[in-house]
C-alpha cells in the first residue's frame, strides 16, 4: 500500500505514513466514504430539483393539497347521492303496496336521481334510481287505483 499525499510504500498494519504522517485509510473505510459521498451527492442533486422553501411555494402546495381534498369529498358526496337514488327509487318499488311509505321514497329518489344528474358528472346510479322512482310512483298509483276500485265495486 502507499501513501495518497506523498507515494511512500507502507506497511499494511500501519496507521500512519512514516514519513508525512497522513492517515492511512483501509479500503473498507474508503469504500464507506466513497458511499457517503454518493449519498450526499444524490440527496444535493435532489434538493437542488426541489423548489426551494418559501411561503409562496408552501401556500401554493397546500392549495393544491386542498383543492384535491376538497375534489374527493365532491367526488364522495356525489357518489352517495347516485347510491341513495338508486336504494330509494328500488324501495320505492317493492314497498308499492304501502302508500304512505312508498310515495315518500319515491319522491326522494326522484330528487336526488335530478341532483345527481345536474352534478359535473352524471352516473348510471341516478339515472336508474330515477326510473325506478317513476315506476315506484306508477306502482304506487296503481295499486291505490285497484284498491279504491275494489272497495267502490259492489
Amino acid at each position: 500500500m502507499f501513501c495518497r499525499k506523498c507515494g511512500n510504500e507502507i506497511p499494511g498494519t500501519s496507521r500512519y505514513c512514516g514519513k508525512c504522517g497522513t492517515k492511512v485509510i483501509s479500503s473498507e473505510e474508503m469504500a464507506a466514504h466513497s458511499r457517503n459521498v454518493a449519498y450526499m451527492t444524490e440527496m444535493n442533486a435532489r434538493m437542488m430539483e426541489s423548489p426551494p422553501f418559501t411561503y409562496e411555494n408552501y401556500a401554493k402546495k397546500r392549495r393544491i393539497v386542498s383543492k384535491k381534498q376538497t375534489q374527493e369529498l365532491a367526488d364522495t358526496q356525489a357518489r352517495l347521492i347516485d347510491l341513495f337514488s338508486l336504494f330509494t327509487g328500488c324501495g320505492s318499488l317493492f314497498l308499492c303496496k304501502i302508500p304512505l311509505v312508498s310515495i315518500p321514497l319515491s319522491l326522494a329518489g326522484l330528487i336526488l336521481g335530478i341532483i345527481g344528474l345536474s352534478s359535473n358528472r352524471p352516473s348510471m346510479q341516478n339515472i336508474l334510481g330515477i326510473i325506478l322512482s317513476v315506476f315506484g310512483i306508477f306502482a304506487t298509483a296503481i295499486v291505490l287505483l285497484l284498491s279504491l276500485s275494489s272497495m267502490l265495486a259492489p
